[in-house]
């Protein structure tokens, strides 16, 4: 097994943490504090991610879909309150779950893409 295998693993299992975290983490709706903890871990797996888990084969479609994520995610977490009638819990778990998905995933598309950026223009 070669050395690039073994950090795509950490990767996978990293990513799968990230996302854990996440939806844990707005379930639980943490105070202030144990917030900015839970953020700054997202950062750094985030950022853990896109260097161990994305190949250069896959930056494009990684950072396509990231982008599609964070634009499309704001517009559904406002929508969906509002047509739901959702307050007070629900809404700060939604939130917390957008803030989150944000923290974990804008690190690993912005490390992908100066990667690509830099493989660019060293090529």
């Amino acid at each position: 097994m070669s050395k690039e295998k073994n950090y795509s693993q950490y990767g996978n299992i990293l990513f799968l943490i990230g996302i854990g975290i996440t939806v844990i983490g707005a379930l639980l709706n943490l105070g202030e504090t144990v917030a900015r903890i839970v953020t700054a871990t997202l950062i750094i797996l985030g950022i853990a991610v896109g260097v161990l888990n994305i190949t250069n084969k896959e930056a494009v479609s990684f950072i396509v879909g990231g982008i599609a994520i964070i634009l499309a995610l704001q517009p559904f977490l406002t929508l969906f309150p509002q047509r739901f009638g959702l307050t007070g819990t629900g809404l700060a778990i939604l939130g917390g779950l957008y803030s989150y998905i944000i923290a974990f995933i804008v690190p690993a598309v912005l490390v992908v893409a100066f990667r690509t950026c830099f493989q660019t223009a060293k090529d």
